[in-house]
């Protein structure tokens, strides 16, 4: 299949009809990945500032193939290109803009970032330059970021019948790492953002992510349309049994329980989601499906956003594929 065919609308197309599988995998990709960040950087704000210096590093890191077309990209080289490189300069009023924090906030978190040894701050210059100890791990957390992103592009990849292998995909990724990476962190702060303004909390924005899980988990068997799910949002009510325990979206995402419970009844009173009175676990709502912003905000931006993420990738895929041949 000719790379132009992998358009953003074809995609973004092939979303809506086979919504409640695709939902399934995305939210399960979403709540490890943010999980983990909350577990590595102590909470998500911290985490998302993290993505968006790491994403100006690899942007900055492709700059060399400007002069070299044959630099090296790859995860194996990633610190030797990241020392080699000038990190920008960027203000809290521009970390503030990106990442849709408070300007108080995002100087809070920058200052957090540097006492931990992530960030470090020179002549009034924030970079991302790690300690050892961070970096020591930082390999093996990416290589299971890149498993787990692999999944979802194969998925993709089949509207496309491409038939791509996982290891190859994975070895397609780290080879061209800062590529990718640079993709995908500038997708994620994106979609982070606009969340982050959206509910003014992004812990409250992973603790729904894991109660819609529960609910995609279900609907995938019957591979609802965007269309049947917004439609129609009672079907929504004969899944109900399909909820979560404040104690488990605790244990999945590192949230202090009594937080999740306190943020828990923050979304209750929005309708977005309801607590079974007996069993104490909660469930989506009906009015989740009915709230407009909510819906603009998947069906306009984040479809935009991940259906143009995943065209470049496949084109990237598609191409560096033939050269495993």
């Amino acid at each position: 299949m000719n790379n132009t065919s992998f358009e953003p609308k074809t995609i973004e197309e092939n979303f809506k009809i086979n919504f409640a599988e695709y939902i399934d995998v995305f939210l399960n990709f979403q709540s490890t990945f943010l999980s983990n960040l909350n577990i590595r950087y102590k909470n998500l704000d911290n985490a998302h500032l993290v993505l968006l210096f790491g994403r100006r590093a690899h942007e900055t890191i492709l700059r060399k193939r400007k002069f070299d077309l044959e630099h090296d990209i790859s995860l194996d080289n990633f610190w030797k290109n990241l020392e080699s490189i000038s990190q920008e300069k960027i203000s809290i009023i521009q970390i503030a803009d990106s990442t849709g924090l408070p300007k108080e906030t995002a100087r809070r978190k920058v200052l957090e970032l540097v006492k931990n040894k992530i960030l470090t701050r020179k002549n009034k210059i924030i970079t991302w330059s790690p300690n050892d100890e961070y970096i020591k791990t930082y390999r093996g957390i990416v290589e299971k970021q890149i498993h787990d992103l692999s999944i979802v592009l194969k998925y993709v990849g089949n509207f496309f019948n491409l038939n791509l292998e996982l290891e190859n995909i994975k070895k397609i990724i780290s080879k061209n790492f800062s590529f990718f990476w640079f993709h995908f962190l500038e997708t994620e702060n994106q979609y982070l953002t606009l969340w982050t303004k959206h509910f003014k909390d992004i812990e409250v924005f992973l603790i729904g992510v894991n109660i819609a899980l529960m609910l995609s988990q279900k609907t995938k068997l019957e591979n609802k349309s965007f269309d049947d799910m917004y439609n129609n949002p009672e079907n929504t009510l004969k899944h109900s049994a399909n909820d979560i325990s404040a104690t488990s979206i605790s244990e999945i995402t590192n949230i202090p329980r009594a937080t999740v419970i306190r943020k828990l009844n923050h979304l209750v009173k929005l309708k977005l989601f309801k607590q079974n009175k007996i069993t104490k676990r909660y469930h989506i709502t009906p009015e989740f499906f009915q709230s407009s912003e909510i819906r603009n905000n998947t069906e306009k931006k984040v479809f935009a956003l991940f259906s143009n993420f995943y065209s470049i990738c496949l084109k990237a895929l598609t191409s560096e594929s033939k050269k495993l041949i």
